[in-house]
């Protein structure tokens, strides 16, 4: 048996709560609008509607039941959380699959009973499942095509979101520094980097603030947020499952281009019909200014110089440019210069394997893969082979220059006579399994999400803690003031989790070569 499950990611964030509407809460804290109410089918091949639910607190947490590690240890954890919850307080747990293809009535039954729970775990068809990931924010897409082969479900139900079309899997910016050092940083364009880059070609003009949070765009064209935030500039996400804007609950440095396609910006609370649809299939910024004036980009290619500032910004390496009648060029990266040399932009030859000196500078090197900066008098070999395609992509490399060799993956080999190279030994197909991290919420009784603990890491007491907390804080909730909110600021939650399919035969893991920021 064969399968192949496509990457499902998860990414959340938040709206700052001012204090005067918090909670005391241990974990994470959301401001986020209402779910949508929804119907799937539980374990015993009944409806259940999800509005039906009763309950001052909804705990509701994502699991599979192919899942080999967090999903067992999360359900055992919500197991001794129910039983901890004090009886005075009406909570409801629901559990609810991301593999819908696989996961039946049936096998979600048997799961239940493997870990002795018997709250409602939900399932339903792709088409079902999807609007409600959209619900809870959590973004499903898919990195390759889906095929489920198994005896229970034969299908191909699952078509991948279209990604930005100059936008590549596995995409890196290598720097060697002035002392031979090697980093490779990956490439995974923000939002904030797209309107930046935006800005440029489109000659707006941003005023954005920083915090530690983030930044927050407070003006566009020099059209600034009100002083006091009775208007600020909204952040929103064409969703492509409904074809339609929504407001975002993330911030501009966590919503990436490989998630999301189009972006807008227009005044808080806007209606978002009023929003122009994007008319590229490139990646675009609508702009909707309070006096419904209007403004749009998109860009139909990414230079070797937005590449480079998005993965060194991500990486808190500072990359100094400096323009001139030529272009633009390198002053310094990472506060290194020198008058004796200068910064080499590098080129992957994909064909030869080889790194190769780039013939254009950096705004006008287009669409590549792999890059690299070095000083201009390092050699092509002592610059690694960029981690992606090394060893064919079934191992790592160990040493450099002439003792650099492949570690490869269980079930390969180097060919004869190439120790830079891994290929398969014998017929036998590797298999797959799943891993994950997940996300369990707290909602309230007007099923708002109020609080969300990450992973498996959390303590049952705390989860318990808040459980009581919400329950309080939900009986009073009539007295809360709604509107207390400051328009439009968000906070990234770190609470970012994946669904996706690793190919295991005994791999040996590489670690990649990131600076922490």
């Amino acid at each position: 048996m064969r399968i192949t499950i496509g990457v499902l990611a998860i990414l959340l964030l938040t709206a700052i709560i001012p204090p005067q509407a918090s909670a005391n809460y241990i974990g994470m804290q959301l401001g986020r609008p209402a779910v949508a109410d929804f119907t799937l089918t539980d374990q015993s091949n009944e409806s259940y509607r999800f509005y039906d639910t009763q309950a001052d607190v909804i705990v509701v947490s994502f699991i599979f039941t192919r899942c080999p590690d967090f999903c067992p240890i999360i359900t055992q954890k919500l197991r001794t959380v129910e039983v901890d919850i004090p009886s005075n307080i009406n909570a409801q747990m629901i559990s609810i699959t991301v593999d819908p293809n696989y996961d039946t009535p049936e096998k979600l039954k048997s799961y239940m009973g493997k870990h002795g729970v018997s709250w409602p775990h939900l399932t339903g068809t792709y088409d079902e499942i999807s609007p409600v990931l959209d619900a809870f924010i959590i973004n499903a897409f898919e990195q390759e095509r889906v095929v489920v082969l198994d005896e229970s479900n034969d299908s191909e139900e699952i078509t991948r979101v279209q990604a930005s079309p100059w936008l590549e899997e596995n995409q890196s910016v290598t720097w060697v520094n002035n002392t031979g050092q090697v980093n490779e940083y990956s490439f995974s364009p923000s939002a904030y980097d797209f309107l930046q880059a935006m800005a440029r070609q489109e000659s707006w003009t941003l005023n954005v603030s920083h915090s530690e949070w983030g930044h927050y765009v407070d003006g566009i064209n020099e059209v600034n947020r009100a002083e006091d935030w009775s208007w600020s500039w909204g952040f929103y996400l064409w969703n492509q499952s409904s074809n339609a804007w929504m407001e975002s609950m993330y911030g501009v440095d966590d919503v990436s281009l490989i998630d999301y396609t189009h972006f807008a910006f227009a005044p808080y609370g806007e209606n978002v019909s009023n929003i122009t649809s994007p008319v590229s299939t490139h990646p675009s910024i609508e702009i909707l200014y309070p006096n419904s004036t209007r403004a749009n980009g998109s860009m139909e290619s990414l230079t070797a110089g937005q590449m480079s500032i998005s993965a060194f910004s991500s990486a808190n390496i500072s990359f100094n440019v400096t323009e001139s009648s030529w272009g633009r060029f390198v002053e310094s990266i990472d506060q290194e210069s020198d008058a004796d040399w200068w910064w080499q932009l590098h080129l992957w030859n994909e064909e030869n394997a080889t790194w190769d000196d780039s013939l254009l500078g950096m705004d006008s090197l287009e669409n590549p893969k792999h890059i690299a900066w070095a000083p201009n008098s390092t050699v092509h070999s002592e610059i690694d082979v960029p981690s992606a395609v090394a060893c064919d992509g079934h191992g790592w490399i160990m040493g450099t220059g002439d003792g650099a060799h492949c570690m490869c993956d269980a079930g390969y080999s180097w060919p004869e006579g190439d120790m830079l190279s891994c290929e398969r030994i014998g017929d036998e197909e590797p298999t797959y399994t799943v891993a994950h991290n997940t996300i369990t919420y707290l909602l309230d009784r007007d099923f708002k999400p109020v609080v969300a603990w990450p992973g498996e890491g959390w303590i049952e007491s705390d989860v318990v803690a808040d459980i009581i907390e919400v329950s309080e804080f939900s009986k009073n909730a009539d007295s809360v003031d709604d509107e207390g909110f400051l328009p439009g600021f968000t906070i990234p939650l770190t609470l970012s989790a994946s669904f996706c399919a690793l190919l295991i035969a005994d791999r040996r893991t590489k670690e990649e070569t990131v600076e922490n920021k």
